[in-house]
């Protein structure tokens, strides 16, 4: 454990570029965490652009450039080599647990991020929004996974990552590692599925989003368990996925949805409210 988190502290601050980045990051999740809890400070300056003047979208636009931050520390490290150290010894603390009932469940849990499920349920999602008129929901989903897709095919194809060849008697693969195309689209598909069905069925936010998140957090350990990823691939997965899933709640920002409020047991339009 204490070379484990000796490896962390090595990774977090290493220069001062890299704490420079990772306190821009925090800085920037701080402002908005504070415009979007319930005592931040009421009407923006009215001769402000409109958008400024939203602070959910203000808020959601620090979160993205935040995720991005630490995409590009993360990027950093990987490309000089000094995440090494961290790498491996994360992933045999990981592997350490190993044993044949534990290789099912990450392996059934790493299907379930697999751009093959994904899609079906993307599917699903995608219907619920055409049926439900809620055009914005359809378009900014679409998008999302389309950007997610694209852009991990890029970003593996730049950094040229090879796979870890530590673990290959649970799951090997031969395409490029960094970042984990797995959890970029668990943050990014997922994540926005949540959003969706939050905003399609308001009551349901809470757990839908709680699922999100921990469903994320397990296919991320799922591919450092099976041997196909480094803790760096996931974590620069998470932040990309984070990147893109705010830019998608910013349009959902833009477009607010035309949906039916169900309050004590009742629907009742938006316009019917006090």
């Amino acid at each position: 454990m204490s070379l484990l988190l000796g490896s962390i502290a090595d990774f977090l601050v290493r220069s001062p570029g890299d704490a420079s980045l990772l306190l821009v990051a925090f800085l920037a999740s701080a402002a908005a965490a504070l415009l979007l809890s319930p005592g931040a400070p009421g009407r923006p300056n009215r001769h402000l652009p409109d958008a400024l003047r939203n602070k959910p979208f203000v808020a959601f636009a620090l979160f993205a450039f935040a995720s991005t931050a630490v995409f590009a520390k993360i990027a950093e490290d990987v490309v000089e080599h000094e995440s090494s150290r961290l790498d491996r010894t994360v992933s045999l603390w990981v592997h350490a647990v190993d044993n044949p009932a534990l290789d099912s469940i990450m392996k059934f849990i790493s299907f379930v991020g697999a751009f093959p499920t994904l899609a079906w349920v993307a599917v699903i999602v995608l219907t619920w929004c055409w049926f439900r008129k809620d055009r914005a929901a359809f378009v900014g989903l679409l998008g999302v996974v389309a950007v997610d897709e694209t852009l991990n095919r890029i970003l593996k194809n730049i950094f040229d990552r090879p796979r870890p060849t530590i673990f290959e008697e649970i799951a090997t693969l031969h395409s490029y590692s960094f970042p984990s195309g797995h959890a970029m689209a668990a943050v990014a598909n997922y994540g926005m599925m949540a959003v969706v069905v939050g905003r399609l069925v308001p009551p349901l936010r809470k757990p839908v989003y709680g699922g999100a998140v921990i469903l994320a957090l397990w296919i991320g350990l799922s591919r450092i368990y099976l041997g196909v990823h480094w803790v760096t691939d996931v974590l620069a997965g998470y932040a990309a996925g984070g990147a893109i899933l705010f830019a998608g709640v910013l349009w959902l920002e833009a477009y607010p949805a035309n949906r039916i409020v169900y309050s004590a047991g009742e629907k009742r339009l938006p316009s019917d409210q006090s």
